[in-house]
């Protein structure tokens, strides 16, 4: 089924994958969301190992603006898209300090598409199919790899958008304005 997860100022509240054995499976859709007008609201020590994954669509939001932005962090949980048919992974906000993945795996042959920013502080694997939409300048998507991450492909990415390893730069510009 479908899982909605939503967090407050409370500290460890919604759900949790600590301990290395840890395996969730989420058929349906999952929504992970912080409470309106709870700014401390924070998942950094949830998702710390085990492996969670998600056969549907995805989306990481907050509330309002004086939501916290850290509704999903995944500081050591590995994470799997690996669903049948196609998935869409939807961020509101994403980037160091803010929700992000660690270890990031991508088996979907349907394929997944990034719909929203997307940092990665490990590595993604991609096996299945993968693409990094964004179709004009104001609706720029862009996925960051952390320097200390790897992208390993044998599936197929597909980047109408932009794909970045932190601090890298062609000729001294960034890739992605």
């Amino acid at each position: 089924g479908d899982l909605f997860v939503e967090i407050s100022d409370t500290a460890t509240e919604g759900l949790r994958l600590t301990n290395a054995n840890d395996v969730m499976i989420v058929g349906g859709d999952a929504t992970f969301t912080s409470q309106s007008h709870q700014y401390s609201a924070t998942s950094e020590t949830n998702f710390t190992a085990g492996e969670i994954h998600f056969r549907g669509d995805f989306t990481q939001t907050r509330q309002d603006q004086y939501s916290g932005a850290k509704s999903f962090v995944a500081t050591g949980t590995d994470v799997y898209f690996d669903g049948s048919s196609a998935q869409e992974i939807a961020w509101d906000n994403s980037g160091n300090g803010t929700s992000r993945l660690n270890d990031f795996f991508v088996t979907n042959a349907a394929g997944v598409t990034l719909d929203g920013n997307l940092w990665v502080d490990g590595d993604l694997d991609l096996s299945g199919t993968f693409t990094v939409a964004g179709d004009t300048v104001d609706n720029l998507v862009t996925m960051t790899i952390r320097s200390t991450g790897t992208l390993n492909n044998t599936g197929t990415m597909t980047v109408t958008s932009c794909v970045k390893e932190q601090g890298y730069t062609i000729n001294g510009t960034d890739p992605c304005p």
